[in-house]
């Protein structure tokens, strides 16, 4: 049902409050989440680089990403070692491997790597590349995937390293200690990739928070060059009160280091995220060949959309060679296959890091995932699994809305850019879709008493809508040539209201309505003002 306005054709200044009301709507679907992947296998025998996925966008407004990879390698090979790297721009290595493997021709190895990066409104570009030591080993990649997801608060902590582990006793490498404004959940993240440098003594490295161990590694090295994954992915409930969040690390007896080490805490609430999750901490033995489940996430999402399947797990076996004696960890989503592990271990106390990303498009019906586990063949070896976890993400879009043609019949259509900001700051821009309906996070407009303006952005059309949010999920459309202004807050919407809603000097905005230094509002030639009720 449309809300009622009383119109006013721009034949002069207009001077005063304006007041109220709410606008209501429904709206599509736009994601603020960047994603890429490539599923295929993939191989080369080059020792070059060769790039395997490419993530390429231009954010609206510079700002803080969560850059996520995952990626699953093997080789034919068991003397000549794997590469891989996580690429920013052509420039900043992100992230890398270096893997030899225990077995050949089985996925033997993930690659998982996360850093927070600070992007300019400019084209950026993320892939995922590989390569070999030899040209006699050829490298296989599947499952390559890359996600980049804008930040509006979080704590992290890095050290680039190289570190030196040469303690016995754990030693932390990185921490971050954070005070949440209000009790709520996180999603803590934490990676590095640990030089083993001996194939008969292990590096442990942990990750924990307030000391409730997140996952722990173990591992001996096929060849002391190795270089190679640590992942932990977490959700759990913080109160309103100091909690550290770190990596740390131990040698068993010989000196070993560390880099890129990293731990990111993510306030869900805050960065209007919401979780599915599920979790099996303790560490599991399966010693049959069929898949025992571990971790089951089973959920039905109250309207079809968009999640972002985080996993990790620590998974452990045995040491004896053959395939038969491997440990298999897989992730099923719905019966399907979307990662698997397929380890040899170089002693029977290890354990590895098993870690995926994955975007799903999920409908409106119950949803399965599973971690599983199970043995290679021979009935004598235990594998195992535990710290395993699966969390959907999924962002809550708090404002949505159309742009019309006209008084609200006709929709602009698709591909029209729709530019919002809050309290005169521009925070995003996207395109209509083929509705010209709109949806997006912004979680500065969470806030109530917040000035919101949406404008039609660098198009031949113009129209522009200001309101104060209470905070709560609003709908927010635009006419063309109109200026409608509301009050979502209980209160009136002012002129000084509207000049703080100008403060982008989006030329845009300027040609729909002005202000004087007195705050004397005049409406351009050709458009209306339309003040709701």
């Amino acid at each position: 049902m449309r809300s009622q306005y009383r119109r006013s054709r721009a034949l002069g200044p207009v001077i005063g409050g304006i007041a109220l009301v709410l606008l209501s709507a429904s709206a599509a679907f736009a994601n603020s989440i960047q994603y890429a992947e490539s599923e295929a296998e993939s191989s080369t025998t080059s020792t070059s680089y060769q790039t395997k996925t490419t993530l390429t966008f231009t954010p609206s407004v510079a700002g803080d990403y969560l850059i996520f990879a995952s990626a699953e390698f093997k080789g034919n090979l068991d003397s000549r070692s794997i590469y891989a790297r996580l690429r920013q721009d052509s420039t900043t290595t992100l992230g890398q491997m270096s893997a030899e493997p225990e077995e050949t021709d089985i996925y033997i190895q993930h690659f998982i790597t996360h850093r927070i990066v600070t992007l300019s409104a400019a084209s950026h570009t993320f892939t995922i590349e590989y390569a070999t030591e030899n040209a006699a080993l050829t490298a296989y990649v599947r499952r390559a995937r890359i996600v980049a997801i804008p930040l509006e608060t979080y704590s992290s902590a890095e050290t680039p390293g190289p570190t030196s582990v040469s303690s016995t006793s754990y030693t932390t490498i990185a921490t971050t200690t954070f005070t949440p404004g209000s009790a709520q959940n996180y999603l803590l993240i934490a990676t590095a990739e640990f030089d083993v440098n001996s194939t008969t003594e292990s590096i442990s490295v942990r990750a924990d928070i307030d000391g409730t161990d997140l996952g722990t590694l173990w591992s001996e090295a096929q060849d002391t060059s190795d270089l190679l994954s640590y992942a932990s992915v977490s959700v759990r409930s913080l109160t309103a009160a100091s909690h550290t969040f770190r990596i740390q690390a131990r040698d068993e007896a010989t000196n070993h280091s560390i880099q890129n080490t990293r731990v990111t805490a993510i306030p869900l609430d805050d960065n209007l995220f919401s979780t599915q999750s599920a979790a099996t901490e303790a560490y599991t033995t399966n010693n049959s060949s069929t898949y025992a489940d571990i971790t089951t996430l089973n959920f039905t999402p109250s309207e079809a959309g968009t999640y972002y399947m985080f996993t990790s797990a620590i998974l452990g076996g045995e040491s004896t060679n053959g395939s038969t004696y491997n440990a298999l960890a897989d992730f099923d989503n719905n019966g399907t296959e979307d990662n698997l592990l397929q380890k040899g271990f170089q002693d029977d106390t290890d354990r590895m890091s098993f870690g995926s990303i994955r975007q799903k498009s999920l409908a409106a019906s119950s949803q399965t995932f599973k971690l599983r586990v199970r043995e290679g063949g021979a009935s004598s070896p235990d594998a195992g699994l535990g710290s395993a976890r699966i969390i959907a993400l999924s962002e809550d879009f708090n404002i949505s809305g159309t742009v019309y043609t006209n008084e609200g019949t006709t929709n602009i259509g698709s591909g029209k850019t729709v530019s919002i900001a809050v309290d005169g700051v521009l925070k995003t821009s996207l395109d209509t879709d083929s509705n010209g309906s709109f949806k997006v996070r912004v979680p500065d407009a969470a806030t109530a008493g917040s000035i919101i303006t949406v404008w039609i952005d660098d198009e031949t059309e113009n129209g522009v809508t200001v309101t104060e949010t209470d905070g709560n999920e609003i709908v927010i459309d635009v006419y063309q040539n109109r200026l409608i202004v509301r009050h979502d807050n209980a209160g009136s919407l002012t002129n000084n209201d509207l000049d703080t809603a100008n403060n982008t000097g989006d030329s845009d905005i300027s040609a729909i309505y002005t202000l004087d230094v007195s705050d004397n509002l005049t409406m351009a030639s050709s458009t209306e003002l339309f003040v709701w009720t």
